[in-house]
């Protein structure tokens, strides 16, 4: 194989490495509509988190409300057994007072009661529509990962398919000469190979000097631009 053609041959690796570079870049990339949607779900997440704390706070509260209406409604009850037993005015008078002293902390205790029923119901409503949206939230994420997924998926087998087609393009490359593109085209910014035309190089349009334009239309050793460094071919093959 003449260098003309290993040369045409490394231009068909490039144009497959341009490609192979843009599918990793939509490999590593993620939609702003999946990322949008994560940061959403995550944050009704983390909220109903809060809410099931709540939830719990209040269900707590409300239950040691009721347990101490219920034994304080137990204490007046005793209270009053053991008034109607009372037979002396002082003694009666000293139990009127705190039978009315546990009345008063009975209601006491019964609003409390009912307001963290009220703060329960109101939780329990916000808790319901909350969930009902982390539910749409869920599907919404569900979906757009797995197209997200798919085309990963899609990606990776065109970046296979892709390697498979470099590799085919490098096998009539030499090694030396591959290594050296690869090289260049890190450097280079993709791009390590390039035409030389009408005395020009392609890559940063800078004047090839004449004689090594002259070596490079003889097609019989490698040139590399002076004003770039990038891997020169000529436009035809020497002879044709």
């Amino acid at each position: 194989m003449s260098l003309y053609e290993e040369l045409m041959a490394l231009e068909k690796v490039q144009l497959v490495d341009a490609s192979l570079d843009l599918c990793k870049k939509e490999h590593t990339f993620e939609p702003g509509a999946l990322t949008q949607i994560r940061q959403a779900f995550q944050e009704r997440e983390a909220l109903c988190q809060q809410l099931d704390q709540k939830m719990e706070g209040v269900k707590v509260a409300r239950t040691q409300a009721e347990s101490a209406h219920v034994l304080n409604e137990e204490r007046l009850q005793r209270a009053l057994v053991k008034m109607e037993a009372v037979k002396k005015p002082a003694e009666y008078q000293a139990m009127t007072r705190e039978v009315e002293q546990i009345k008063k902390l009975s209601s006491s205790l019964l609003d409390e009661r009912l307001r963290q029923d009220e703060a329960h119901d109101l939780l329990q409503a916000e808790h319901a529509q909350q969930f009902a949206q982390l539910g749409q939230l869920r599907s919404d994420f569900e979906k757009e990962t797995q197209h997200f997924t798919a085309v990963q998926s899609e990606l990776s087998s065109r970046m296979a398919q892709l390697q498979q087609e470099r590799q085919q393009h490098a096998e009539s490359i030499q090694k030396s000469l591959l290594k050296q593109y690869e090289r260049i085209r890190i450097a280079r910014k993709g791009i390590g190979l390039v035409v030389a035309s009408l005395g020009r190089c392609a890559g940063c349009h800078m004047m090839v000097p004449p004689q090594l334009y002259n070596q490079l239309q003889k097609g019989q050793e490698i040139v590399t631009c002076p004003s770039c460094l990038r891997l020169l071919r000529p436009e035809k093959s020497a002879g044709l």
